[in-house]
């Protein structure tokens, strides 16, 4: 009785074993490394408690995984992270979402640079992260809405350039709109610059090429730094407030489409 006892006791346990193993064969794996974690299911890279070096290293080795930049589709800056550094993400190009937490401050350039499929955005919102820096989205082709928190003072050189699914952009609080910013942000209909913020810089070319784009409406904004070529010569009309009266046709209008 006790020898079947025990192979029956063992047979059990065999069965118990193998059907565990095979449940967590099935189950998605979590990988986790010096503040990243991998999600290879969801194929989501969260990173915690850590800041972003810049350029960082690729592939990332998280629990034995081997992260690729193509790997990633979601992006999750979570709670301790307070910069990303310069190139951090560039060229994740199957990347389609990131979400960035109130904790961080500061952005570098270049960071998302040809994320072609990334189609979310989420900024965070603290009085620190106050610039989108030169380059950050540039060539980021799948981008159809920016919202940016009021924040944000300043939108770098070539922030947004090239990003051609662009249908909708609020600008928030931005002072400054630095040179060819929505540069060929071709699907762009229409565009309000700040409404209760007086706009201190717009650079030359800032929407220039953007052959969708037909009216602007501008308010309150330094004419000494209002750059040359602002818009393409494609558009309908530029309404300017009445009180400036020193900016020509040939300094607003670009004279390529």
């Amino acid at each position: 009785m006790n020898v079947k006892t025990i192979k029956t006791n063992d047979m059990n346990k065999k069965g118990i074993l193998t059907i565990v193993m095979i449940a967590m064969l099935a189950m998605p794996m979590e990988a986790r490394a010096d503040g990243f974690s991998w999600d290879a299911g969801t194929k989501t890279l969260t990173v915690t408690g850590t800041d972003i070096a810049k350029d960082l290293a690729w592939p990332i080795a998280i629990g034995g995984t081997s992260v690729q930049k193509t790997d990633v589709d979601h992006l999750v800056i979570g709670s301790g992270v307070t910069s990303i550094g310069d190139g951090a993400f560039k060229k994740c190009t199957n990347l389609k979402t990131a979400t960035l937490s109130n904790d961080v401050r500061s952005m570098g350039s270049s960071a998302f640079y040809g994320c072609t499929s990334l189609t979310t955005i989420n900024f965070p919102q603290n009085e620190d992260f106050t610039r989108i820096q030169n380059s950050a989205f540039y060539d980021c082709t799948s981008l159809t809405t920016i919202t940016l928190p009021n924040n944000v003072d300043i939108i770098g050189d070539y922030a947004f350039c090239g990003c051609s699914g662009l249908t909708s952009v609020d600008l928030g609080g931005v002072k400054e709109i630095g040179k060819q910013a929505f540069y060929g942000c071709s699907s762009l209909p229409t565009i309000s610059l700040p409404t209760t913020l007086y706009l201190e810089k717009i650079g030359n070319n800032a929407f220039a090429s953007c052959s969708s784009l037909q009216t602007v409406r501008t308010y309150y904004f330094n004419e000494n730094n209002f750059g040359n070529r602002v818009f393409s010569s494609s558009m309908k009309g530029v309404i300017i407030p009445s009180i400036i009266t020193n900016i020509t046709k040939a300094e607003i209008f670009a004279t390529f489409p």
